[in-house]
């Protein structure tokens, strides 16, 4: 893949099965890397490749994210001996910047508002955050496992530059990049 191919390669779907999951941290934000086994990235699993390309159609990211791809698809032999796979359906709640910032919480609670108003949809699926997410999203987290909003035996913490494979993964495409109003 080529930087003018990448969005050629995305899957739109709000589930995927049996995918690759893994990300790196920069500064502030994280690259989210969810390839399916046919190789396609799942669009909404990273703000970069659907809510916010737009905003920085130019920036490096998306060449060093291309290059990340292809080192993945290159290396998948070598990755495969170094997956840990949890067998569990997962919904993804941590952004691309809930690592800490304003961006990061804007998404963090449009995705957790998403999750807790179809709370009976998701009651079987285990929550996957970002174990170095800012503490204060961590602490939002905690509040509401200790008001029995959410159980804490559904959230599963995941650490940046390992490879993971979930039995599924689902996807609350986050809409605010920014607060927005309300």
């Amino acid at each position: 893949m080529n930087l003018n191919n990448l969005f050629n390669y995305m899957n739109e779907s709000l589930k995927s099965e049996y995918n690759l999951f893994f990300f790196k941290d920069y500064d502030f934000y994280s690259s989210v890397f969810s390839i399916n086994s046919d190789f396609s990235i799942n669009k909404y699993s990273n703000e970069w490749l659907y809510l916010i390309n737009f905003y920085y159609p130019s920036v490096s990211y998306y060449e060093d994210f291309v290059n990340n791809y292809n080192y993945i698809i290159q290396n998948k032999s070598q990755i495969q001996n170094n997956i840990t796979i949890i067998n569990e359906d997962v919904i993804l709640l941590m952004t691309s910047f809930s690592k800490g910032s304003v961006h990061g919480f804007s998404g963090f609670y449009y995705t957790l508002i998403e999750y807790i108003n179809n709370i009976e949809k998701y009651k079987n699926i285990k929550i996957v955050l970002n174990k170095d997410s800012q503490n204060g999203i961590l602490s939002i987290i905690d509040y509401l496992c200790n008001k029995n909003i959410i159980d804490r035996n559904n959230i599963m913490y995941i650490e940046k530059n390992k490879y993971y494979r979930f039995s599924s993964m689902t996807y609350i495409p986050n809409k605010f990049h920014v607060f927005m109003g309300e």
